[in-house]
C-alpha cells in the first residue's frame, strides 16, 4: 500500500503538502522560515517536523534553477540545498520534477509570453482551491502560491507512483 506524499514549492515563500493514495489533501501550508538579524532562512526544525509526521515515503520538490542576473537566485538555491538535504537526512525517496513536467500533468497552462508571474501563481491557487475546496482558504491569499503549488506537486507525485504500481 502507498503511503502518504509530499510536494514542496522550495523556498522562502514556497510550501509544502501531504497527499493521502486516495488524492486527498491532508495538510498543506507555507514554508516554515524564521528571521534572524533582519533576514529569512527556512526553519529546518520546523520542516523537520512536518516531514516526520507526514507519513510519507515520497517527498517531490520542484526543481529550481538559477537565471543570468538574479543574484537572490542564489538564496533560494540555498534554501533548496536546506529542503533537499533535510529530506535525504530523512531517510525520504526524494524526486525532483520540472515546474514544465508537473503543471502540464496537473493540467495547469504553460505561463504565457506576456503573463505575469502573480497572473500565473493564481491559476495554480485556483485549481488547487477547485480539486481540494475543503482547503480552499490555505490557498487564498497570494503569499498561499507555494502551498497551492506544492499541493499540486504531491499530486502530480501521487500519479507517477500510481502509475509505478500499475
Amino acid at each position: 500500500m502507498t503511503k502518504n506524499v509530499i510536494g514542496i514549492d522550495p523556498g522562502f515563500t514556497g510550501g509544502w503538502a501531504v497527499m493521502a493514495p486516495n488524492f486527498e489533501l491532508v495538510a498543506a501550508g507555507r514554508m516554515p522560515t524564521r528571521r534572524p538579524k533582519n533576514t529569512v532562512e527556512i526553519d529546518v526544525p520546523a520542516l523537520t517536523h512536518i516531514l516526520e509526521e507526514a507519513d510519507a515515503s515520497h517527498v517531490y520538490v520542484e526543481f529550481v534553477t538559477s537565471r543570468p542576473r538574479q543574484a537572490h537566485q542564489f538564496r533560494f538555491g540555498l534554501a533548496a540545498g536546506i529542503v533537499h538535504g533535510t529530506v535525504e537526512a530523512l531517510g525520504f525517496n526524494l524526486r525532483i520534477v520540472a515546474p514544465h513536467v508537473w503543471r502540464g500533468s496537473v493540467g495547469l497552462q504553460a505561463r504565457a509570453e506576456h503573463e505575469t508571474t502573480s497572473v500565473h501563481k493564481a491559476r495554480s491557487r485556483a485549481l488547487a482551491s477547485k480539486l481540494w475546496p475543503n482547503h480552499a482558504a490555505k490557498f487564498s491569499k497570494t503569499l498561499d502560491d507555494g502551498a497551492a503549488e506544492a499541493a499540486l506537486i504531491a499530486m502530480y507525485g501521487m500519479q507517477a507512483i500510481s502509475r509505478e504500481d500499475v
